[in-house]
Formats: structure tokens, sequence, C-alpha cells
């Protein structure tokens, strides 16, 4: 099972994954369970394709860098 922001023709809801978050850990589900759920699921599911190639060792960039 994993979580999409965006499973359908509807508008998209970029915050949705940070939603799904903070209910869980509202509902009392443990840390783990959160990441299992919303990160390793998701990145085990991709990574059987060939072309997925995550860059997870990317600098922290700071958005106004890209805000006008």
């Amino acid at each position: 099972m994993m979580v999409n922001s965006a499973a359908d023709w509807g508008v998209a809801d970029p915050c949705s994954i940070p939603k799904v978050s903070h209910c869980m850990a509202k509902d009392g589900f443990h840390q783990d369970q959160i990441e299992r759920l919303l990160f390793q699921n998701p990145f085990q599911f991709y990574h059987q394709s060939g072309k997925f190639d995550p860059r997870l060792d990317l600098p922290f960039i700071h958005p106004s860098t890209y805000q006008r």
C-alpha cells in the first residue's frame, strides 16, 4: 500500500502526503509505520522500473532561490 497525491483526474493536492503523515501520527501510528507507507513502499514499487534513478543525496536549496 502507498499514498499518492494525484491518483485520479481531479485536482492534485501536493500537501496530501504531509497531511496523511500528520493524521497517522495523531491516530497513534508509529513513525516507522508512517515512513514505510509514505516512503519505503513507493520507493520499492518504483524501484522495480529500470528507469527509476532517485537522487536522494541532493543538497537542500532554499525555495526562495526559485521564487521571484
